[in-house]
């Protein structure tokens, strides 16, 4: 499939109709739970985890592109990626943490922390959606909560 029309990438890049924007901030979305909102940024652990503990973290004003944010803007979200950073390798022991900048789909500074195990091949494409798997009630609701404490507790 081609990029985005002129068009379609201007209105994109602009924020009209954002997704991250309409429901980065709420408590649930399609994609993931909020687990805190953070100086810079809207964390989110997502449903999707293929490796435990991916999350996103999502800039809170709409910016295409990190140059986009200012210098304050710009430290607090790094600040934030590094805290839940810190959370994710402290609750589950990642041999890695990959840290994804993209937006081909959404225009809309965000970083996907996606930790690699043992069992991962450090030669392979990273692909944050091969795969599907789904906690059960319980596991996610401990998981959240994990996360959510160690956050609170070791974020400047």
């Amino acid at each position: 499939m081609p990029w985005w029309s002129p068009t379609q990438w201007a209105q994109m890049l602009a924020g009209d109709d954002c997704p991250m924007c309409a429901d980065g901030h709420r408590p649930t979305n399609e994609h993931g739970e909020l687990i805190a909102e953070l100086p810079g940024s809207y964390a989110r652990l997502c449903f999707n985890q293929t490796h435990h503990g991916y999350a996103v973290l999502i800039a809170k004003r709409h910016a295409p592109e990190l140059h986009d944010l200012s210098a304050d803007e710009l430290a607090r979200f790094w600040a934030d990626v590094a805290a839940v950073g810190r959370t994710i390798s402290a609750l589950f022991d990642p041999v890695k943490l990959d840290y994804l900048v993209m937006g081909h789909l959404c225009p809309h500074v965000h970083c996907h922390l996606y930790p690699q195990y043992q069992h991962d091949d450090p030669h392979g494409s990273i692909d944050p959606q091969a795969g599907d798997v789904r906690l059960d009630e319980t596991e996610w609701t401990s998981v959240i909560e994990a996360v959510r404490a160690h956050l609170a507790g070791h974020h400047p």
